[in-house]
């Protein structure tokens, strides 16, 4: 057949998926999956190998041009909004034989109001976290995970009262740590509030990673670093809670310090392994946000404080007692909790 500018050809291999790209239209879908939703500003900011100069219109040359081939779409809620990108499910199949099998095809849109605020948050989040690993000759970054609502990353246990139930972080990731003499695997979690959840159902959320933990949490973190050859896997994980206040006069501490007191009940396993922060502190800081002293230990929390709030927790008319109560006595904040990454509870243990 006569094809003599390989047009045929072209539109064949878009049908069957081979189409073929440059090596910086790869990065770019890649970096769109694994962060699910990302401005320009972000796509240049992670990729500026890729992207050298301190101007992003070529980042988002790159985009559109992608965005005109079908690979990515962009989201916004509003005229008034920047555009937001988000690949699409032929953007997935065309790099699915760079991706680790696990890694599955969600349909990226934000769905319902303010969905779309949450996710860049998750995402601001989460490239700091990878510019951190970037910057340290002792971490690697093993793993991202932002699919935990698709039913192949499900983390499913059964609560106490033997109801199977699943949780669902907004980020997970995997960091490898090293010591002089070793290294270790942790897993990191996180959870974004917007300030649109209330106390009481922020501690429902604690309390299923508590659960998930004592059921099935504790094996599958053991069997994860298994998997990975760490030396000596110990079922460890953090979770790190970044709160800020919607509420009419409200400051991002005050809901804090609401989201922190409902940690106090947690077991002593499970608060050693959360830490706090607030919007505002994230946004302060110049340098690195999570390599920051801005981080709450939930395990500061003391038993001996149940003594004057315990009968306070129960009666919504005192609970702003205890809420003064805790912040008057907050411990120091620290660095990000993954020794030797920073000071903090990493050193293998719970």
């Amino acid at each position: 057949m006569n094809d003599p500018n390989g047009y045929l050809t072209a539109r064949k291999k878009e049908r069957t998926g081979e189409q073929t790209l440059p090596a910086t239209h790869h990065r770019l879908l890649l970096t769109c999956y694994f962060w699910r939703y990302l401005t320009v500003q972000s796509v240049h900011r992670l990729l500026s190998e890729q992207y050298p100069s301190t101007s992003d219109t070529t980042a988002k040359l790159h985009a559109r041009q992608l965005r005109d081939r079908g690979l990515l779409k962009e989201v916004r809620r509003s005229l008034n909004q920047r555009y937001v990108y988000a690949i699409t499910r032929r953007g997935y199949h065309l790099i699915r034989h760079r991706l680790p099998d696990n890694n599955p095809w969600t349909r990226e849109e934000a769905v319902r109001d303010g969905a779309l605020d949450h996710e860049l948050a998750i995402s601001a989040v989460q490239t700091d976290l990878f510019h951190l690993v970037q910057q340290r000759s002792d971490a690697d970054l093993i793993q991202f995970d932002r699919r935990y609502f698709h039913h192949s990353q499900h983390l499913p246990y059964t609560d106490r009262e033997g109801i199977g139930r699943r949780l669902e972080p907004d980020l997970g990731s995997l960091l490898l740590i090293r010591k002089p003499a070793t290294w270790y695997l942790l897993q990191m979690f996180l959870e974004q509030d917007m300030g649109t959840e209330s106390p009481a159902a922020f501690a429902a959320k604690l309390q299923s990673y508590a659960d998930w933990y004592a059921d099935r949490g504790a094996d599958y973190l053991t069997a994860l670093y298994a998997q990975h050859h760490a030396p000596d896997p110990q079922p460890t994980f953090r979770l790190h809670v970044v709160t800020q206040s919607r509420r009419s006069g409200g400051t991002d501490f005050d809901q804090l310090i609401r989201l922190y007191t409902q940690s106090l009940h947690l077991p002593g396993t499970i608060r050693r392994s959360i830490y706090f922060t607030t919007r505002h502190l994230i946004r302060q800081q110049s340098g690195n946000p999570l390599a920051q002293p801005i981080w709450y230990p939930a395990r500061d929390f003391r038993r001996s404080w149940l003594n004057e709030i315990e009968g306070d927790l129960s009666s919504p008319g005192k609970q702003p007692h205890v809420y003064r109560f805790v912040g008057d006595h907050l411990g120091t904040m620290t660095r990000w909790p993954t020794l030797p990454l920073a000071a903090g509870a990493g050193d293998g243990t719970v």
